[in-house]
């Protein structure tokens, strides 16, 4: 069980993972013989408000995927009509020890946001925080996260 110690910084906690086209199309993609999509490293925002994790349209492009449809996202900032948002099958994975990686999740439905101008790409949610454990050491300036 991989254990992180993420340090929260003056944006909050922001954990670096890779970023990867889903298992499914990746296989998909191997056995027709096409070259597949080097994984993205990709800055989250630990957020627990976010339902579902999100990324910043940059990581989308360098994938070179298509949307798999759209759902819509309700924030604070969208007020109180929710807003379209394509969605993307995606895999997303830690970095263990160098270049060894464990999946979080090898395919899931991922929405596109804008997260450029935040010096982050995007939020983790708790679509996967649900499946972890997570500890806030406010006095250390971290957050553990157990999966």
């Amino acid at each position: 069980m991989p254990i992180l110690t993420v340090p929260i910084g003056p944006d909050g906690p922001i954990l670096s993972l890779q970023v990867g086209i889903s298992e499914p199309r990746r296989r998909a993609m191997e056995a027709d013989d096409l070259v597949v999509p080097a994984h993205q490293t990709a800055l989250l925002l630990i957020d627990t408000g976010a339902s579902h994790t999100c990324v910043d349209p940059s990581i989308i492009r360098a994938l070179d995927i298509q949307p798999s449809g759209i759902a819509y996202m309700h924030s604070a900032s969208t007020g109180e009509k929710p807003e379209p948002r394509y969605q993307f099958d995606l895999s997303l994975w830690i970095p263990i020890d160098g270049p060894s990686l464990h999946p979080l999740a090898r395919a899931m439905s991922v929405m596109e946001c804008t997260f450029q101008f935040h010096g982050f790409h995007g939020l983790l949610g708790r679509d996967i925080l649900d499946k972890c454990r997570m500890e806030y050491v406010g006095p250390l300036r971290q957050v553990v996260l157990s999966f």
